[in-house]
């Protein structure tokens, strides 16, 4: 069963990741605070790094 987290981008729960995107405090931020699903968007968006 998905990890459901309230999604800081997209402020609604959603599915989590299913692991931090990489090691380290801002990757454990990522991992409980944004969804898969806006990380996907994030990530095939050219100006992901400035949303």
């Amino acid at each position: 069963m998905a990890r459901i987290i309230f999604c800081r981008k997209l402020k609604t729960e959603l599915p989590g990741l299913d692991m931090a995107p990489f090691p380290g405090p801002k990757g454990e931020e990522i991992f409980n605070n944004i969804s898969k699903q806006a990380w996907t968007r994030m990530d095939d968006s050219p100006d992901h790094i400035d949303q």
